[in-house]
């Protein structure tokens, strides 16, 4: 007499190893490189996003550390940066040389300082002393924000204008500028010394640059 057996439950299926530490069959990181670029990720916000939203299976949630030999930091990795030329990055020889520069402005006691090395977005001009920050970085940064907020820019500048003491500062130096500026000689003057003071601190900070590394 045969006898059957009916079973209750589906037939097991071993689960997906989705460990960092122990899974090896991940994705090559040039692999997920081209696909991250390919959807047009740019940040590690978009990416975490993306990847909580999809959960790709062969893709891991932190990179950087299944990567972690091989990892070249989330701009490179993205596309939006080239490697070494962020002063953020230390180890590299550019970020090593931003961070000599930076050092010897401190012991001058100067506040903005130049280095032959662009900031992450290209610009080639003097950087804060404190903060490392790009000159031009922070003008285009300030030139959108005030057409973006041009009602607390000028309540901002009404505040400090009426601040004791600055009243008649703002007043000198408005006439000074209105002066300078309707003088073709005066204004060719004064920017021919900015051009000049400029020319100087980038020289000097290439000497002793040299000297530094010889």
């Amino acid at each position: 007499m045969s006898t059957w057996r009916v079973s209750l439950f589906p037939p097991y299926v071993p689960p997906i190893n989705n460990s960092m530490k122990t899974r090896t069959d991940w994705k090559t990181l040039d692999e997920l490189q081209t696909l991250v670029r390919e959807l047009g990720i740019a940040s590690r916000a978009q990416y975490e996003t993306w990847w909580r939203a999809t959960k790709p299976p062969l893709c891991p949630g932190t990179p950087y550390k299944v990567y972690k030999d091989q990892w070249p930091g989330w701009g490179p990795f993205l596309g939006t940066r080239k490697k070494g030329t962020s002063f953020r990055s230390p180890r590299s020889p550019d970020g090593q040389k931003v961070l000599q520069a930076q050092a010897l402005a401190k012991l001058r006691g100067d506040k903005t300082y130049t280095v032959d090395v662009p900031c992450t977005k290209g610009h080639l001009v003097e950087r804060r002393t404190d903060s490392n920050a790009c000159g031009e970085c922070q003008r285009q940064y300030s030139k959108e924000y005030n057409r973006r907020n041009p009602e607390r820019v000028f309540n901002n500048v009404k505040r400090w204008q009426q601040q004791e003491g600055r009243e008649r500062t703002v007043q000198t130096s408005r006439r000074r500028y209105v002066v300078v500026r309707a003088d073709p000689v005066l204004w060719a003057k004064h920017l021919a010394d900015c051009r000049n003071r400029y020319r100087k601190r980038a020289e000097r900070a290439k000497r002793e640059a040299q000297q530094v590394s010889a």
